[in-house]
């Protein structure tokens, strides 16, 4: 199955929102480079597009829905650096919304996509 590339780092996040709220699990998995490592929660680091996998179905399996507001971004050559004002709603026990800031590196393949290689979305919230 074919799924969305970005074609610059900003629209990494659209791409993310349409597949997460979606439940479109394949297709989120697809916006991380292979080595790539995310941070489901505080305590935890996932490495690779399999445990990527495993963490993200979580979010889907609870019907989780995500809004990301661009706050900043910093770009050279085939790397950035970008921050969103993340709210996710219908993941918590309790039925809260998760809000945090994300920080996110992303790295342009030689195809000219754009992938997450780090994915923390409690990176400031994280000693």
């Amino acid at each position: 199955m074919d799924h969305a590339t970005a074609s610059t780092p900003e629209e990494l996040a659209k791409l993310f929102m349409a597949t997460m709220n979606s439940g479109d699990l394949e297709g989120l998995v697809s916006l991380y480079a292979p080595d790539a490592i995310f941070k489901p929660d505080p305590g935890t680091t996932v490495r690779g597009t399999d445990e990527i996998r495993n963490a993200l179905r979580v979010y889907i399996d609870r019907g989780a829905q995500i809004t990301l507001t661009p706050r900043n971004i910093h770009k050279t050559d085939d790397l950035a650096v970008i921050a969103n004002d993340a709210t996710v709603t219908g993941f918590t026990d309790d039925g809260t919304d998760l809000t945090t800031t994300t920080t996110e590196v992303v790295r342009r393949s030689p195809e000219g996509h754009w992938h997450y290689v780090v994915d923390d979305p409690f990176f400031s919230a994280t000693p």
